[in-house]
């Protein structure tokens, strides 16, 4: 499997898991059309990324979308995701998905909190700090060490991991996570340009 691939995967699981008597039920949704993907010419490379209504972002590399269903409170929530990476200096992922507030139960804070204590949960990875969060911006936004030969580096190199997640509350819960990891003992120039590109919709 490739690097980015494996990488992706160790980060299927965004939230905590539990289990009812009768068994999880599956809740959610996300765009089912592909991603709007062209070449971004101000970063040789790179690609400009669009999931109409939802995000646009500038990514590393031609991108992968992959779905999944990850473990919740009460059950398990359908998520799309794309993923792209330079092999060399940093990769990338958003994961997104949008649950019914009425019918789950669930609320943006949960997923969110959920997530957070299940990215922190991973073997290697170790908290560092909470960024500073400005009005309008990202609802987290913090940043990990991840110790090599961990499931979020394969390397044998240290690298550090930064989050950014942000949710729209409503009838519906959005729910958009945007995650870099890129090598500690280089520049995180690529990662910074990646969320710079970031702009959330909806």
């Amino acid at each position: 499997m490739p690097r980015h691939a494996r990488l992706a995967a160790s980060l299927a699981v965004l939230a905590l898991a539990s289990s009812t008597a009768c068994g999880p039920s599956t809740f959610g949704d996300y765009p089912r059309s592909p991603v709007v993907v062209a070449p971004l010419d101000a970063r040789p490379g790179w690609s400009a990324v669009e999931e109409p209504g939802w995000f646009s972002a500038t990514m590393p590399g031609a991108p992968k979308t992959d779905f999944e269903s990850i473990a919740v409170t009460g059950g398990r929530a359908e998520v799309k995701g794309v993923i792209a990476t330079d092999q060399r200096s940093v990769w990338t992922w958003i994961r997104y998905f949008e649950v019914n507030a009425i019918t789950s139960m669930l609320d943006p804070d949960t997923l969110l909190r959920a997530g957070r204590d299940d990215f922190m949960s991973l073997e290697g990875v170790r908290f560092l700090r909470d960024e500073p969060r400005a009005p309008g911006g990202p609802a987290l936004d913090f940043v990990c060490a991840v110790a090599p030969r961990s499931p979020l580096d394969l390397s044998d190199q240290p690298m550090f991991a930064r989050v950014r997640a942000y949710e729209r509350r409503g009838g519906t819960s959005r729910v958009i996570f945007a995650i870099a990891v890129w090598p500690a003992a280089t520049s995180d120039e690529a990662a910074r340009a990646f969320f710079e590109g970031l702009r959330v919709k909806g």
